[in-house]
């Protein structure tokens, strides 16, 4: 299944197809942003027909692609106004002609739903028009949906840049009498479709981008763009500092904390602003530095921001991509649950007519025999679905009969350190990558390979190893342990983790290791996973970039069923 990542941005607009099921992303993909039809007396307005071209190319490579949904990011502040089905050029938030309309009385206004007062603003340079009645306004973001779906309709995250909305109810101002305002939503739902593909309604930039970016508490992200901006996820009923935009973001009871206002080429401008601004940020620990400049200014920013004491790390991944990643994989995770030890040789294909994507055998706890366990895998093979064997140990002798009998994918908890499970890799793959013996009559190869070499290559990229990070340890050495050479990702187990942590109970503390693992995962461009029925976990795990949730067992299906019998009015 693959999805379309598509990041409006003023400069250039980049889009990517990410296979949600291989866990892939091609190569990013880049159109330069139409040129101004109008740069002069303040005035920045760029032709509507030339932005449509752009997306149909994009949408007709989305299509070649397959694409089942689409997830969109765009620039802020810019808009678009439609009458008698006419519309405008797009009013740039370059554009400067509100600065003969600047109010300082609705600064607070402002300021409550997430931005500052400024020339750029719709709710400001809209003043300029004469008559807005019978007239639509549209911001990129929902633009771009009414192109798409025939709906206008747009995120919170995109809305709030117009100062028009409430952050609270998403409802504009009616601030201009007769004006027609977008739908501003809060929920990722589909707000209709193009063709096959589910679209998505557009998010924010610098949101996206601040979520892709992966920081933990009190790390901040300096992202440099067309403008560079100093942000930081700070509790909504934090003080707050004027000339700072507490814009909204995707968890509920948080906002960022944004600093703007300064080209992103500027070094020096960028690190006297901050400074100017210290106070705002004084609970930051470390900034990350990410955005297309991120290389090229890495050296001078980090010297001079050391200097004001901060610690300083390069971001190296493309924010905005991984951002929508994030939020795809929250949408469309892969879904899965455990097999604990009833011995149902057939639960794959009941699993599959379900829509499940895979299940975890679990040889930990459970007590399977290697019988069943193959007779699983081989089911799963058939049945399209992956089965994950959790093993109770790294031993050669059960890795090694187990993947002859057909099992692609071992999971191995508790694992503190990389050696623990390099002892997986090296058992379970083939040389170059690992020691695993040779034996190709058997059920793995369908009992005979014509290729022997090309076989044990195609073998040792259908082997997927996981680590389940579920101790103190773990999570100390998870960085190490991604980088083992034939790793293909983690599980984070949150119960092992809450009893070696000695926090039983404290959601917080586990939240905060989940953001740890997953970020960790992130940087190292390899997926994440977790084990756990607890929705509030998985909802927090989702929005930190875990791609995998294995809900529940077979026990707790037939515990369900059991009880629901029991619960029957008529019975």
């Amino acid at each position: 299944m693959k999805i379309l990542l598509l990041d409006f941005g003023s400069s250039f607009v980049k889009y990517s197809f990410y296979d949600n099921e291989a866990r892939t992303n091609t190569e990013m993909l880049s159109l330069a942003f139409p040129k101004p039809v109008i740069d002069a007396d303040g005035r920045y307005e760029v032709d509507c027909r030339m932005i449509d071209e752009v997306l149909w190319r994009i949408m007709k490579d989305a299509e070649l692609n397959e694409c089942v949904a689409a997830f969109i990011c765009v620039q802020m502040h810019g808009y678009f106004l439609k009458y008698k089905g006419e519309f405008s050029n797009y009013i740039s938030w370059k554009d400067k002609r509100g600065h003969a309309y600047l109010d300082s009385t609705e600064e607070k206004a402002l300021f409550d739903n997430g931005t500052v007062l400024k020339a750029n603003l719709p709710r400001v340079s809209l003043r300029d028009y004469a008559s807005l009645e019978d007239k639509e306004f549209f911001t990129f973001g929902s633009y771009i949906a009414y192109k798409l779906t025939g709906n206008n309709v747009t995120h919170i995250t995109d809305a709030c840049a117009s100062g028009l909305f409430n952050v609270d109810t998403c409802t504009a101002d009616n601030l201009f009498e007769g004006l027609l305002n977008p739908m501003v939503v809060r929920e990722l739902k589909p707000c209709g479709r193009y063709k096959n593909m589910d679209i998505y309604p557009p998010m924010g930039d610098h949101q996206i981008s601040f979520l892709g970016a992966s920081a933990l508490d009190g790390e901040a992200v300096l992202n440099l763009g067309t403008a560079a901006q100093l942000s930081l996820l700070v509790d909504e009923d934090v003080e707050r500092f004027d000339s700072i935009e507490y814009r909204p973001y995707f968890v509920k009871g948080k906002r960022i904390a944004t600093l703007s206002g300064v080209s992103g080429t500027d070094t020096e401008g960028i690190i006297s602003r901050i400074k100017s601004f210290s106070k705002a940020f004084e609970k930051t620990k470390r900034i990350l530095i990410s955005g297309g400049g991120a290389s090229d200014q890495y050296d001078f920013l980090s010297s001079g921001l050391e200097r004001l004491g901060y610690k300083v790390a390069l971001c190296c991944n493309n924010v905005g991509n991984s951002g929508l990643k994030i939020i795809a994989n929250g949408v469309y995770p892969l879904r899965g649950t455990m097999l604990s030890e009833v011995e149902f040789v057939n639960f794959p294909y009941v699993l599959k007519k379900a829509n499940l994507d895979f299940f975890i055998i679990d040889n930990e706890h459970g007590s399977f025999e290697n019988k069943t366990i193959t007779s699983l895998a081989m089911n799963a093979r058939h049945a399209d679905i992956q089965a994950i064997v959790r093993l109770p140990n790294n031993d050669r002798a059960m890795i090694t009969k187990l993947a002859d009998g057909g099992v692609s994918a071992f999971l191995l908890p508790m694992t503190n350190r990389k050696e623990d499970i390099e002892k997986v890799v090296e058992y379970a793959k083939y040389s170059p990558v690992g020691k695993r013996g040779i034996s190709t009559t058997r059920a793995h190869t369908g009992y005979g390979v014509a290729d022997i070499k090309e076989y044990m290559k195609c073998a040792n990229q259908r082997m997927k190893i996981y680590a389940q990070i579920e101790t103190r340890l773990g999570v100390e050495n998870v960085e190490k342990i991604l980088n083992v050479d034939g790793i293909e990702g983690v599980f984070i187990g949150p119960n092992d983790l809450s009893c070696d942590y000695d926090c039983m109970g404290d959601t917080e503390k586990i939240k905060g290791l989940i953001s740890v693992i997953s970020k960790a995962c992130a940087k190292n461009d390899k997926p994440c996973g977790i084990i756990t029925a607890d929705k509030e976990l998985i909802k927090h795990a989702l929005l930190c970039g875990c791609s995998m949730v294995s809900c529940g067992s077979e026990i707790n299906m037939l515990l369900k069923g059991a009880q629901g019998i029991t619960n029957e009015k008529y019975l």
